[in-house]
């Protein structure tokens, strides 16, 4: 069993990423936070070692927030997603040694999440 933080300001976005993982793994628990404040006081509650963020938040973004959760857990696994793929924010993302995944997903984008959280 796993538990991921799912965080994304879109309700309807956290659903459909939530359903995606779910068809490819069923027995994983997610942590839902709508905004990257709320996903760091969750974070202090309920530590993960797999977080699948949305680029664009307000307050602070997906690379921001990736940063500050490796600061927590330096060995924590981080998916950002985003409809707006860039292959800025990918480079971006990979600097901090994340995955940037377009959205919406697809099995593709499911599975390489996938395989980045257990590789």
């Amino acid at each position: 069993m796993m538990d991921v933080l799912l965080v994304d300001d879109s309700r309807l976005s956290r659903m459909t990423v939530k359903k995606c993982l779910e068809q490819k793994i069923s027995d994983w628990t997610f942590i839902e936070a709508s905004n990257g404040m709320e996903a760091l006081s969750l974070f202090e509650e309920h530590p993960v070692d797999h977080a699948v963020l949305d680029y664009n938040m307000p307050e602070i973004d997906g690379i921001e927030l990736a940063v500050k959760l490796q600061e927590k857990n330096k060995n924590i696994k981080i998916a950002i997603v985003t409809a707006n793929m860039q292959e800025y924010l990918r480079e971006e993302a990979k600097k901090i040694n994340c995955i940037m995944v377009g959205k919406p997903l697809n099995d593709t984008t499911t599975g390489g999440i996938l395989e980045f959280f257990e590789g």
